[in-house]
C-alpha cells in the first residue's frame, strides 16, 4: 500500500493502551458549504464535500477507499489523510479496524454492493468494538444503467445484523453533510448508505440531524396514511404526496434517515394517528427498512405495507427501474388506492 511517509509514522507508532473513549467535541470552526437553492447534488458528492472539510479540522480521520474514490468522492479528503486500498475490500476493513484500535477514526468507502465481499471482516470487526465508519455508495436499483452486478440490495440487512451498529441513509446534500459528522462523532461502528443520483435539495443548511432521529416533512391532523421513505425513495414519497393532495387525500411524509436506531417515538405517533404505514425502499424487503419497523412496532396493531425491490433488476434509467420495481410515486399512489378500497 502506498502510504504517505508522515501517515506511516503515525500508524507504526507504539499504540497507547489508554486510548480515550470520550466523545470528540464538534469543532466550531467547521463551516460547511452552502449550495445554491436550485442545485442538484448527490449524497455521494456531498460526502466528498464533508470529507474535504472534516479532514482539515478532525486530525484523527483517515479515509480509505477500494479504488473507486472518483465515484465515492472519497478523493476529496485531505490528500495526506487518504489511503488507496485498491480492489481489496477485505483488506480495507481489516486495516480500518486496526486504525480504529490505534486511536484513529477511519472512513472506509466503496460501492455498497462491494462491501459484501468483506462481510466476514465486518462481522469480526464488531467484536473489537471499533470506532469506524463504513460508507457504501451506489445503492439500490436507482443507480440505473450500471446493472444488477453493481446494485446493493441486501446491505441494510447485513449491517442491521452487526451488533450495536448504526445505519444512516441521508437523502439530500445537507442531510449528508450533517450525518457524515454525526457518524464521525459516534463512538462505535457506523454505516452510511449513499445514492448515486443527483437530486434537489430538501433541507436548509441549518437543519439538525441526529442518529436515531427522523424528519416529518408533511403532517396534519387529518392525515389518513403515513408514507415512509429514505434516500432516493423519499423523493418518490414527496411526488406521491403532491398527487394525493390534489385528489383530496392527506398523507404524512417521513424521512427515516436513521435506520438503526429508529426514531421510535415518531413511528409510534404515526401508528396512533394514521390508518396505515407505507414503507418505500430501494432495497430487498428481507432485512430492509419495513422489516425493521415491523420489529419495532410489533406490539402495535397497524397495517405496515412494504414497497421494495421484488423483481430481478435490469439495466435502464433510474426512473425506469424505480417504476419497474414499483417503488416510484405512481406505485405509492396505487398502494394508497388499494388500501382505501380494502377498508
Amino acid at each position: 500500500i502506498d502510504i504517505k511517509e508522515d501517515l506511516r509514522a503515525e500508524i507504526t507508532a507504539p499504540i497507547s493502551r489508554e486510548i480515550s473513549t470520550a466523545i470528540p467535541a464538534q469543532s466550531d470552526q467547521v463551516i460547511y458549504p452552502h449550495y445554491d437553492t436550485d442545485v442538484s447534488r448527490s449524497s455521494r458528492q456531498a460526502y466528498g464535500d464533508a470529507l474535504h472539510i472534516m479532514t482539515q479540522f478532525y486530525p484523527d480521520i483517515i479515509v480509505l477507499d477500494a479504488e473507486v474514490s472518483n465515484s465515492t468522492y472519497a478523493q476529496h479528503s485531505d490528500e495526506s489523510k487518504f489511503v488507496e486500498m485498491f480492489i481489496a475490500e477485505q483488506n480495507m476493513i481489516g486495516v480500518s479496524t486496526g486504525l480504529s484500535l490505534a486511536g484513529k477514526k477511519p472512513f472506509a468507502s466503496t460501492f455498497a454492493g462491494f462491501l459484501t465481499r468483506a462481510y466476514d471482516q465486518i462481522r469480526m470487526a464488531q467484536y473489537n468494538t471499533p470506532k469506524m465508519v463504513l460508507v457504501g455508495t451506489h445503492c439500490g436499483v436507482s443507480i440505473g444503467a450500471d446493472g444488477f452486478s453493481q446494485m446493493a440490495l441486501q446491505d441494510i440487512g447485513f449491517m442491521r445484523g452487526i451488533f450495536d451498529s448504526v445505519i444512516v441513509y441521508p437523502s439530500d446534500a445537507y442531510s449528508t453533510l450533517k450525518l457524515t459528522e454525526q457518524v464521525y462523532l459516534h463512538q462505535g461502528l457506523s454505516y452510511m448508505r449513499l445514492t448515486r443520483a443527483e437530486v434537489p435539495l430538501i433541507y436548509s443548511p441549518d437543519e439538525v440531524f441526529v442518529i436515531g432521529g427522523s424528519k416529518t416533512l408533511y403532517s396534519s391532523e387529518v392525515d389518513e396514511y403515513t408514507l415512509i421513505g429514505a434516500g432516493i425513495t423519499l423523493y418518490e414519497c414527496l411526488k406521491a404526496y403532491d398527487i394525493l393532495k390534489e385528489r383530496g387525500i392527506r398523507v404524512r411524509v417521513i424521512d427515516l434517515y436513521s435506520i438503526q436506531p429508529l426514531d421510535t417515538a415518531t413511528l409510534h405517533q404515526s401508528a396512533r394517528e394514521t390508518k396505515a404505514l407505507i414503507v418505500v425502499e430501494d432495497h430487498h424487503s428481507a432485512g430492509g427498512i419495513a422489516e425493521a419497523i415491523r420489529t419495532e412496532l410489533s406490539d402495535v396493531r397497524i397495517a405496515i405495507h412494504s414497497l421494495a425491490v421484488s423483481q430481478t433488476p435490469r439495466s435502464g434509467t433510474p426512473e425506469e427501474l424505480l417504476t419497474f420495481e414499483k417503488i416510484d410515486a405512481q406505485a405509492i399512489v396505487q398502494q394508497v388506492d388499494t388500501i382505501k378500497q380494502s377498508l
